[in-house]
Protein backbone atom coordinates (compact mmCIF):
# COMPACT_ATOMS: atom_id res chain seq x y z
CA UNK A 1 0.00 0.00 0.00
CA UNK A 2 1.25 3.50 -0.77
CA UNK A 3 0.87 4.94 2.76
CA UNK A 4 3.53 2.84 4.50
CA UNK A 5 5.24 5.92 5.91
CA UNK A 6 2.19 7.62 7.39
CA UNK A 7 -0.30 6.42 9.96
CA UNK A 8 -3.79 5.88 8.56
CA UNK A 9 -5.20 8.14 11.30
CA UNK A 10 -3.08 11.05 10.03
CA UNK A 11 -4.24 10.51 6.43
CA UNK A 12 -7.86 10.29 7.57
CA UNK A 13 -7.50 13.50 9.59
CA UNK A 14 -6.10 15.36 6.56
CA UNK A 15 -8.96 14.06 4.38
CA UNK A 16 -11.52 15.12 7.02
CA UNK A 17 -10.16 18.66 7.19
CA UNK A 18 -9.73 19.21 3.44
CA UNK A 19 -12.70 18.45 1.19
CA UNK A 20 -11.81 17.28 -2.31
CA UNK A 21 -13.67 20.30 -3.73
CA UNK A 22 -11.35 22.63 -1.81
CA UNK A 23 -8.19 20.98 -3.13
CA UNK A 24 -9.56 20.86 -6.70
CA UNK A 25 -10.67 24.49 -6.43
CA UNK A 26 -7.07 25.59 -5.95
CA UNK A 27 -6.51 24.86 -9.65
CA UNK A 28 -9.35 27.20 -10.55
CA UNK A 29 -11.54 24.31 -11.68
CA UNK A 30 -15.06 25.73 -11.63
CA UNK A 31 -17.29 23.19 -9.90
CA UNK A 32 -21.07 23.38 -10.08
CA UNK A 33 -23.61 21.29 -8.15
CA UNK A 34 -24.87 18.19 -9.96
CA UNK A 35 -27.07 16.21 -7.59
CA UNK A 36 -24.98 14.98 -4.66
CA UNK A 37 -21.76 15.72 -6.51
CA UNK A 38 -19.98 18.67 -8.06
CA UNK A 39 -18.98 18.72 -11.72
CA UNK A 40 -16.64 20.75 -13.84
CA UNK A 41 -14.26 20.62 -16.77
CA UNK A 42 -11.37 18.24 -16.51
CA UNK A 43 -8.06 19.64 -15.23
CA UNK A 44 -6.33 16.81 -17.14
CA UNK A 45 -7.77 17.26 -20.66
CA UNK A 46 -9.11 20.05 -22.84
CA UNK A 47 -12.87 19.60 -23.06
CA UNK A 48 -15.96 21.69 -23.66
CA UNK A 49 -18.46 19.74 -21.58
CA UNK A 50 -17.91 18.91 -17.91
CA UNK A 51 -16.92 15.31 -17.23
CA UNK A 52 -14.97 15.81 -14.01
CA UNK A 53 -16.90 14.90 -10.85
CA UNK A 54 -16.10 15.50 -7.18
CA UNK A 55 -17.86 13.88 -4.25
CA UNK A 56 -16.92 15.40 -0.88
CA UNK A 57 -18.87 12.77 1.05
CA UNK A 58 -16.92 9.92 -0.55
CA UNK A 59 -13.74 12.05 -0.57
CA UNK A 60 -13.08 11.10 -4.21
CA UNK A 61 -12.83 12.63 -7.68
CA UNK A 62 -13.42 10.97 -11.04
CA UNK A 63 -12.57 12.30 -14.49
CA UNK A 64 -14.52 10.50 -17.21
CA UNK A 65 -12.51 12.13 -20.01
CA UNK A 66 -9.15 10.79 -18.84
CA UNK A 67 -10.20 7.94 -16.55
CA UNK A 68 -8.20 9.41 -13.67
CA UNK A 69 -9.66 9.18 -10.18
CA UNK A 70 -8.64 9.13 -6.54
CA UNK A 71 -8.49 11.14 -3.34
CA UNK A 72 -6.88 14.48 -2.50
CA UNK A 73 -3.40 12.95 -2.33
CA UNK A 74 -3.76 11.35 -5.75
CA UNK A 75 -5.15 14.60 -7.18
CA UNK A 76 -2.14 16.57 -5.99
CA UNK A 77 0.26 13.91 -7.25
CA UNK A 78 -1.35 13.97 -10.71
CA UNK A 79 -1.69 17.74 -11.08
CA UNK A 80 1.61 18.82 -9.53
CA UNK A 81 3.77 15.82 -10.40
CA UNK A 82 4.92 15.24 -6.83
CA UNK A 83 5.43 12.10 -4.76
CA UNK A 84 2.95 10.71 -2.24
CA UNK A 85 5.02 11.78 0.82
CA UNK A 86 5.33 15.30 -0.58
CA UNK A 87 1.57 15.45 -1.22
CA UNK A 88 0.93 14.36 2.36
CA UNK A 89 3.33 17.02 3.69
CA UNK A 90 1.74 19.80 1.62
CA UNK A 91 -1.83 18.87 2.48
CA UNK A 92 -0.99 18.34 6.16
CA UNK A 93 0.46 21.84 6.32
CA UNK A 94 -2.61 23.26 4.61
CA UNK A 95 -4.97 21.35 6.91
CA UNK A 96 -3.02 22.24 10.05
CA UNK A 97 -2.25 18.60 10.85
CA UNK A 98 1.11 18.01 12.51
CA UNK A 99 3.12 15.13 11.12
CA UNK A 100 4.76 14.10 14.36
CA UNK A 101 7.25 11.31 14.62
CA UNK A 102 6.87 8.58 17.21
CA UNK A 103 8.92 8.77 20.40
CA UNK A 104 12.34 7.23 20.10
CA UNK A 105 12.69 7.92 16.39
CA UNK A 106 15.32 10.59 16.76
CA UNK A 107 18.81 9.27 17.05
CA UNK A 108 21.43 12.02 17.20
CA UNK A 109 19.19 14.39 15.26
CA UNK A 110 18.45 12.09 12.33
CA UNK A 111 16.05 9.34 11.39
CA UNK A 112 17.91 6.09 10.93
CA UNK A 113 16.92 3.05 8.94
CA UNK A 114 16.30 1.15 12.15
CA UNK A 115 13.96 3.79 13.52
CA UNK A 116 12.07 3.94 10.23
CA UNK A 117 11.58 0.18 10.22
CA UNK A 118 10.54 0.04 13.87
CA UNK A 119 8.38 3.13 14.23
CA UNK A 120 7.01 4.09 10.83
CA UNK A 121 6.39 0.66 9.42
CA UNK A 122 5.44 -0.81 12.80
CA UNK A 123 7.55 -3.91 12.30
CA UNK A 124 10.34 -4.61 14.77
CA UNK A 125 13.57 -5.79 13.23
CA UNK A 126 15.27 -8.99 14.35
CA UNK A 127 18.19 -8.36 16.71
CA UNK A 128 20.82 -9.43 14.17
CA UNK A 129 19.53 -6.89 11.64
CA UNK A 130 19.46 -4.15 14.27
CA UNK A 131 23.08 -4.93 15.10
CA UNK A 132 23.93 -4.83 11.40
CA UNK A 133 22.36 -1.39 10.97
CA UNK A 134 24.26 -0.09 13.99
CA UNK A 135 27.53 -1.48 12.59
CA UNK A 136 26.88 0.11 9.19
CA UNK A 137 26.21 3.42 10.92
CA UNK A 138 29.44 3.25 12.90
CA UNK A 139 31.40 2.43 9.76
CA UNK A 140 29.80 5.35 7.89
CA UNK A 141 28.23 3.08 5.29
CA UNK A 142 24.67 4.22 5.89
CA UNK A 143 24.24 6.86 3.21
CA UNK A 144 21.46 9.27 2.32
CA UNK A 145 19.21 6.45 1.18
CA UNK A 146 19.27 4.82 4.60
CA UNK A 147 19.56 7.79 6.96
CA UNK A 148 17.33 10.83 6.68
CA UNK A 149 18.00 14.39 7.86
CA UNK A 150 21.57 13.52 8.93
Amino acid sequence: MRNTRFAQAILDEIRARLPVSHVVGRLEVVLKPAGRELKGRSPFTQERTPSFFVNDVKQRFFDFSSGKNGDIFQFLMLTEGISFPEAVRQLAAEAGVALQLSEGMWDSGCITTRSVERHLLGMPLPADLEDGFEKLGREGRIGGALALNC
